[in-house]
């Protein structure tokens, strides 16, 4: 089974969603935290971020968003793009490391 965007299992309609760049892999870390990729699908997400502070914004709002799915689950998740290159962190209910 091919990896799902959130925008899908969100079951969303809006025509323009920087959800549709957000990844859930069929795999986890060794740990067993499930991985979340988060890569440019289309120029909604790269106009989110723009500048560094869209940048940190639309992150930020993309994890708010897991975290309303996830619950208490904590998740690896990965960032990549060409203007900031590549992030991982573990989020958890309370913090990002």
């Amino acid at each position: 089974m091919a990896s799902r965007t959130l925008y899908d299992i969100l079951n969303m309609k809006r025509k323009y969603s920087i959800l549709k760049s957000v990844s859930i892999c069929n795999t986890g870390t060794e740990e067993g935290y499930p991985i979340i990729e988060v890569e440019p699908y289309d120029d909604t997400f790269l106009n989110a971020i723009s500048t560094v502070e869209k940048y940190d914004n639309t992150i930020d709002r993309i994890i708010d968003k897991l975290r309303d799915c996830y619950g208490d689950t904590p998740f690896w998740l990965s960032v990549s793009t060409d203007n900031y290159g590549h992030t991982e962190m573990l989020v958890t209910k309370d913090k990002v490391f």
